[in-house]
C-alpha cells in the first residue's frame, strides 16, 4: 500500500466542533437538586449585589453631602471677604493682602561634646 493509496479524512472545520451548550439546560432541568443549587446561587449573587449597590449609594449620598458642605463654607468665605473689602474700601482703606511668609534659614549647628573634634549636623 502506497502513501497516496491512504483514504483520506474529511477536513473539519469550526461547524463540525461539537458542544454541550444545548444540552446543558435540558439536563439540568431533569435533575431537581441542581436545579435549586442554581436557584440558590443566584439567590445569594443578587442579595450580595443588593448589598454592594445599597453602600454604594450610601457612599455617593455622603459625597454630595461633603460637597454641599464645602461649596456652602467657601460661599461664606467669599462673602467673608467681599464683605470685608466693600468696608475697608469705604473706609478708605485698601484690603490687605496676604504676604508669603518665609521658611528660617537652617544654620548648621556646631556641638562639641568634650571630644575634641567638633561636628556639625
Amino acid at each position: 500500500m502506497a502513501l497516496n493509496d491512504r483514504p483520506r479524512r474529511p477536513v473539519k472545520s469550526l461547524q463540525d466542533v461539537r458542544t454541550n451548550s444545548g444540552a446543558v439546560g435540558a439536563t439540568r432541568a431533569a435533575v431537581p437538586h441542581q436545579v435549586h443549587m442554581r436557584l440558590c446561587t443566584l439567590e445569594m449573587e443578587r442579595y450580595r449585589r443588593d448589598q454592594e449597590r445599597r453602600v454604594a449609594l450610601e457612599r455617593a449620598a455622603k459625597c454630595q453631602a461633603r460637597c454641599e458642605q464645602i461649596e456652602a463654607e467657601v460661599q461664606t468665605l467669599l462673602d467673608a471677604i467681599n464683605l470685608r473689602g466693600i468696608r475697608a474700601v469705604a473706609d478708605g482703606e485698601l484690603p490687605a493682602v496676604p504676604q508669603k511668609k518665609t521658611a528660617p534659614a537652617l544654620v548648621p549647628k556646631v556641638v562639641n561634646r568634650g571630644s575634641g573634634v567638633p561636628y556639625s549636623y
